[in-house]
């Protein structure tokens, strides 16, 4: 529809039954590689994500071709430890063992979407500085 807003995230618990995503998690599921990601806590302090003792960070995504245009969200989750302080949600992270299983096996797509993903580096770039 025109002037829709674009979807950008899929709740994991969620994401298997709602009518927009079903068909996706069913067989267009994707990974999104990135060095990292942002979020803003309740103070508006942007806090940098990184995967652990690695430069890849692989989040878990669907795709799906609307209006003749390929398009692709992330998939969510309830925030693991590394991430609870700063917000409540958090993309869903997989390791790097974890991507071919997830793209090919129909058989774990439940467990992926149900799992915890693993603890984050977390690095706060928005220090609030004040003089007194």
């Amino acid at each position: 529809r025109t002037g829709a807003k674009p979807v950008i995230n899929a709740k994991a618990e969620t994401a298997a039954e709602k009518p927009m995503f079903k068909d996706c998690v069913a067989s267009r599921r994707c990974v999104v590689p990135s060095t990292g990601f942002y979020e803003w806590d309740g103070d508006h302090r942007k806090h940098y994500f990184t995967m652990p003792n690695a430069t890849v960070l692989y989040m878990a995504g669907l795709y799906d071709i609307r209006g003749g245009v390929p398009c692709f969200c992330i998939i969510t989750t309830a925030a693991n430890e590394s991430m609870r302080e700063v917000h409540d949600r958090m993309p869903l992270v997989l390791e790097r063992k974890q991507i071919e299983p997830w793209l090919y096996d129909i058989s774990v797509t439940g467990y992926f979407l149900s799992m915890t993903p693993p603890l984050l580096d977390k690095e706060l770039l928005d220090a609030q500085i004040g003089l007194w």
